[in-house]
């Protein structure tokens, strides 16, 4: 299950390499920051300016990843103490219950990063045809964010 926690932590830190690449191009000087753990998405708040996500606002995308981070580990590590102490039968029950609030976590803080993509793109007006699709393929992101004007297909008004 540490499987999970690890890439969990991948995932945002990848996003924050996108987010540390936007800092910089805007000239802010502590860009690097960004590449520290949840660091970036406390910037992306000031960024997106909140935004929602299957009509629930979400204003503090930073602190709304770090409660997933703590509530993954918590489910991990109490889950490893089942398998240490518990019998076999119970143990493999109690780690199978503690996937529900780890994927819960993933899942929602996946939607939350697409979310955060998705108002990002809108608020440099740089929206085109199936971004939303884009946004949600997650290896794009970085790239999306920091795309110029008149990149990936831009539409323009005369359509």
């Amino acid at each position: 299950m540490f499987g999970f926690l690890i890439a969990y932590f991948a995932a945002l830190e990848y996003i924050a390499v996108g987010i540390a690449v936007l800092d910089k191009r805007s000239g802010n000087k502590l860009w690097l920051l960004d590449l520290l753990p949840f660091v970036a998405f406390f910037r992306a708040d000031r960024l997106s300016g909140g935004f929602d996500v299957l009509t629930v606002r979400v204003r503090k995308l930073g602190v709304t990843l770090v409660i997933f981070a703590a509530v993954i580990l918590l489910a991990v590590l109490y889950a490893r103490w089942g398998q240490r102490t518990l019998p076999e039968i119970d143990s493999r029950s109690l780690r199978q219950i503690m996937y529900i609030p780890v994927v819960f976590c993933l899942v929602v803080a996946y939607a939350n990063i697409v979310g955060f993509a998705v108002k990002t793109i809108a608020l440099k007006r740089r929206r085109f045809r199936f971004d939303v699709l884009a946004c949600m393929l997650f290896v794009t992101i970085p790239f999306l964010i920091n795309m110029r004007e008149g990149k990936i297909g831009v539409i323009s008004a005369e359509g």
